[in-house]
């Protein structure tokens, strides 16, 4: 054997030792990464426990998040660091109102808002940011005029979740998502939630005798079953969609479908209809994208089946059982509970207020004459009793703004997440206004494109040779990236490859 061989093969033999070193370096992180998911998903439900101890403690967890997020945003380079930190606000916001911490009732609202304009300006994001959503909002406060007098309180309650919406939609318009980037939204919004959760069945399964009817405070830890099952459900959704993305990590995997199962449950608990309605209205929309996808199309089928058939045949029939046959008789009913009524009381007042409306919760009164005087349930016709056709244009750009995502060019999965965030924002503020930051935040990120470096779960990876700044297209194809900003984050080889069969 010559030296050159001899060379030749010494250095085949430390490519092989550098690439096993790499391989047990990665499995090492990967299961590092597991753990450290766990032990922060699992800190929840201690942390929400703590906090029913005493109202400091979510009290200094709500400012010193916010504090964090605006620390980022003025001392750090790039503001996709704080999209999982304002998803961690809107889980948080419903645990640190049932705590009692000493905050303002908007302050998961203003805190968005905040971190958004700072971001649009810290950034210089303004130029490229979406219009659309500042033109919404600018259109409803012209009706701030009309009001007998000046009331901080229902304009506040009234339009910081319109403005919310306006500003994370502007700012989440100009980002992309990646995978790491994605699964750490998905987590930093569901590990809140779970802590809900967890105050939600230990209160389910330490009071004796529940009282099951139209809505159970006790199933929903002491805290409003409306917007607990809202919350509920959209953690159920989030555990789903990090099923779908995360093909590492087998166990984790399972972890998050028995945390969906469960979130899904204790939502059904509540008796509030809303929760599973948004969840399952979110589901089919983002399945209807999905399955144009010849890759996805077989297996999810399969899958949903299967979910289908556990649900029906195993999982509702317990919870029936459990509740002594009082949430068959409840999911059952079409009765709306008054707000078809109240809808009736905005329309009214429309008619009466054409041009400007009532001005913000001026249509309480108008509710007292079909119903009772009580707060808009239903954003839509809240909108037009109290903004009038100024209102009416403001909605018409907002469904503009969903239309548009739906017919634009994008990936699969990327069309799925959009439809699936906005359907949900869309669907609660059918049923619940805009009682809670989260379809402010959810409508924002459905204006996001997402590029993940690996398929979904149950999708088979692209045909053919990798062509480099291509991505993974519908049917198996390869196809340019629809982004060609440079200021943007890009697809690249290095990403594609992994999809590469």
């Amino acid at each position: 054997m010559t030296n050159l061989d001899s060379h030749s093969h010494g250095q085949a033999a430390a490519e092989g030792l550098r690439a096993l070193y790499a391989k047990r370096k990665m499995e090492r992180m990967e299961k590092a990464y597991g753990r450290q998911v766990i032990l922060f998903l699992l800190a929840h439900p201690l942390l929400a426990a703590a906090m029913r101890i005493s109202p400091l403690i979510p009290t200094a967890h709500a400012f010193g998040t916010f504090a964090l997020g605006m620390y980022w945003l003025l001392r750090g380079k790039n503001p996709d660091r704080v999209i999982p930190l304002m998803g961690y606000i809107v889980g948080s916001e419903i645990l640190w109102r049932g705590t009692g911490a000493r905050i303002p009732w908007e302050f998961a609202k203003y805190s968005l808002c905040a971190l958004a304009l700072v971001a649009l300006v810290r950034f210089s994001l303004l130029r490229s940011a979406s219009k659309a959503p500042l033109v919404y909002f600018l259109l409803l406060t012209p009706s701030i005029l009309v009001m007998p007098s000046f009331d901080r309180q229902l304009i506040s309650f009234n339009l910081s979740g319109p403005v919310a919406l306006a500003l994370t939609t502007a700012f989440l318009s100009t980002r992309r998502l990646d995978g790491a980037l994605f699964k750490r939204l998905l987590l930093s919004t569901l590990a809140p939630l779970i802590g809900l959760a967890g105050l939600a069945t230990f209160s389910t399964v330490t009071t004796a005798n529940i009282q099951f009817g139209a809505s159970s405070r006790v199933t929903s830890a002491g805290i409003g079953p409306n917007q607990a099952s809202a919350a509920l459900g959209l953690g159920a959704l989030l555990a789903f969609f990090y099923l779908m993305v995360d093909r590492r990590h087998k166990w984790l995997r399972w972890l998050l479908l028995g945390a969906g199962l469960w979130l899904g449950a204790q939502s059904a608990l509540t008796f509030s209809r809303g929760g599973l309605m948004t969840f399952f209205g979110a589901i089919a929309a983002g399945s209807f994208f999905l399955l144009q996808d010849r890759r996805s199309r077989g297996a999810m089928v399969i899958r949903s089946a299967f979910a289908a058939l556990f649900i029906i045949y195993l999982l509702f029939p317990a919870l029936n059982a459990f509740t002594g046959g009082a949430m068959a008789d409840r999911f059952s009913s079409t009765h709306l509970t008054g707000r078809d009524k109240i809808i009736q009381g905005d329309l009214l007042a429309f008619q009466e207020n054409p041009l400007l409306g009532t001005g913000p919760g001026g249509s309480r009164p108008y509710h007292a004459l079909v119903f009772r005087a009580s707060s808009a349930h239903t954003e839509y016709s809240r909108v037009l009793a109290e903004h009038g056709s100024a209102g009416l244009l403001a909605l018409l750009i907002l469904f503009g703004i969903s239309a548009g995502r739906a017919l634009r060019r994008a990936p699969p999965e990327s069309k799925a997440f959009a439809a699936a965030m906005t359907t949900w924002a869309l669907l609660y503020m059918l049923h619940s206004a805009m009682r809670l930051s989260a379809p402010a935040f959810l409508f924002g990120l459905g204006g996001v494109l997402l590029f993940l470096e690996e398929p979904l779960l149950f999708r088979r990876p692209a045909r053919g040779p990798i062509q480099p700044g291509f991505v993974p297209g519908p049917g198996g194809t390869w196809q340019k990236p629809l982004t060609s900003d440079p200021a943007l984050p890009q697809p690249t080889v290095a990403r594609a490859r992994l999809d590469r069969p």
